[in-house]
């Protein structure tokens, strides 16, 4: 199965992200999309199985975007990719609709993230 990665990021950290995907033999195909504009032109054309998401980015933040996701009314796993997350950020995340979370220096742990994301996305849409 190819998975489709929507990637909210700039382009370095995209490209380090796809790196360590690779390197796992993910097979993927990743847009990458940097505002708020081609995020949620995205979500209509590309149709992503997965968003991996930067908490911050120069344009809108993770919440904008779990917001149109919602809206959306699309059930896609979101992955939160951070530099620092304090336990009390990470718990409201996850009730904003965030699936896992990764932190930056932790990158490689990015690629068994995914799997898991789509798997509880799948085993939740059965519920």
């Amino acid at each position: 199965m190819k998975i489709k990665l929507l990637i909210l990021e700039d382009i370095k950290v995209a490209e380090l992200m796809q790196t360590c995907l690779k390197h796992e033999h993910l097979n993927f195909t990743a847009l990458v999309v940097e505002n708020e504009e081609e995020y949620t032109n995205a979500l209509l054309t590309f149709l992503p199985d997965i968003i991996i998401s930067d908490h911050t980015l120069p344009s809108f933040t993770y919440q904008v975007a779990i917001n149109i996701l919602k809206n959306s009314g699309k059930r896609i796993p979101f992955i939160l990719v951070t530099a620092a997350v304090p336990e009390q950020y990470v718990a409201q995340s996850i009730h904003e609709g965030v699936y896992d979370y990764v932190l930056k220096d932790k990158i490689d742990t990015l690629p068994a993230r995914v799997i898991d994301s789509i798997k509880k996305c799948s085993v939740e849409s059965r519920i």
